[in-house]
């Protein structure tokens, strides 16, 4: 609620879903979006299996280790990607 008023208070009693613009797609697009959608679906269940297996694996360990090791790995990344 308070987004669609904060919304309407700046931008007016416009609809926001009239700047939507819908594009009809040729028939030759839905094999495509097909495969593209189960692929999809087969990576968010590895990354689902992965995500169920780290949580299995530190579960034993208590917070402060896990979030040590968070830390590290997040600053580790940070350290080689900075951008």
């Amino acid at each position: 609620t308070t987004g669609a008023l904060a919304t309407q208070f700046v931008f007016g009693d416009a609809s926001e879903l009239e700047l939507i613009t819908v594009t009809a797609l040729s028939g030759w697009h839905y094999p495509f979006l097909i495969l593209f959608g189960m692929a999809l679906g087969a990576v968010a269940f590895a990354f689902n299996q992965n995500l169920m297996l780290i949580i299995r694996t530190f579960k034993p360990l208590s917070m402060f280790p896990r979030l040590l090791l968070a830390g590290l790995i997040a600053g580790l990344i940070a350290y080689m990607v900075p951008h």
